[in-house]
C-alpha cells in the first residue's frame, strides 16, 4: 500500500544519506513502472470484467481472467528481463556511470521478484473486488505490520542493497494467504 510504498527513500535517508536514499527512489520509480506496465492488461479489461462477473458468467470470467494472468506476467517478465540485460550490457561499456544511479543489481533483483509476485496478489484482488467485495483488507494490515517488522530489521542489520527484502519476503508470505483467499471465496461467491 502506499505506506510501504512512501516510507523507503526517508528511512534509507535517515540510515544511509542522500546519496542512497535517491539510489531507492530512482530504483522504485523505475521497479513501480515496469509493474504498472504490466498490469496495464487488467486496467484495459476492467469495464467487461464487471459485466461479466455482473452477469455471472463464471466459465468466461475465467477465460478472461487466466488470458489477462498470463499477458500481464509475461509483459512484466520481459521488460525486466530487457531490463536485467540492459544493466549487464551498460555495464560493460563507458555508460556505467548511469548504473551508480541505481541501487545495486541485488537490490534491483530483490525489488523486481517482489513485483513479481505483487503482479498475482493484484490479479487475486482483481478478480474478486469485481464481486463488489473486499476481501483483502485483513491481509493488507497483516501485510503493514509484517512489512514494517522485517523492513526496521534490514535497515538494522543488513546494507542497504537489500532494502526491498522486507517487500520480498511480505510478498512471499501474503501469496500463500492471497491465494487461499482468493480461491475460498471464489468458491463461495462464483455459484
Amino acid at each position: 500500500g502506499f505506506i510501504t510504498v512512501q516510507i523507503y527513500t526517508p528511512l534509507v535517508f535517515n540510515y544511509f544519506g542522500s546519496i542512497s536514499a535517491g539510489k531507492v527512489g530512482l530504483t522504485m520509480s523505475l521497479s513501480t513502472a515496469f509493474f504498472s506496465i504490466g498490469n496495464i492488461w487488467f486496467q484495459a479489461i476492467a469495464p467487461k470484467f464487471n459485466i461479466i462477473s455482473s452477469l455471472k458468467k463464471w466459465n468466461e470470467l475465467d477465460l478472461l481472467f487466466n488470458k489477462t494472468l498470463k499477458k500481464t506476467v509475461i509483459t512484466y517478465s520481459i521488460i525486466c528481463c530487457s531490463f536485467v540485460a540492459f544493466y549487464f550490457i551498460l555495464d560493460l561499456t563507458d555508460l556505467n556511470l548511469i548504473l551508480k544511479r541505481f541501487l545495486p543489481l541485488t537490490g534491483i533483483v530483490i525489488l523486481l521478484l517482489h513485483w513479481l509476485i505483487q503482479n498475482y496478489i493484484y490479479a487475486y484482488a482483481f478478480y474478486l473486488r469485481s464481486h463488489k467485495k473486499e476481501p483483502f483488507l485483513n491481509l493488507t494490515i497483516i501485510n503493514l505490520f509484517v512489512f514494517i517488522f522485517v523492513t526496521v530489521l534490514v535497515v538494522t542489520y543488513l546494507p542497504v542493497s537489500y532494502i526491498f527484502l522486507g517487500q520480498l519476503l511480505t510478498s512471499l508470505i501474503m501469496l500463500p494467504l492471497a491465494i487461499k483467499i482468493f480461491k475460498t471465496k471464489k468458491e463461495k461467491w462464483c455459484i
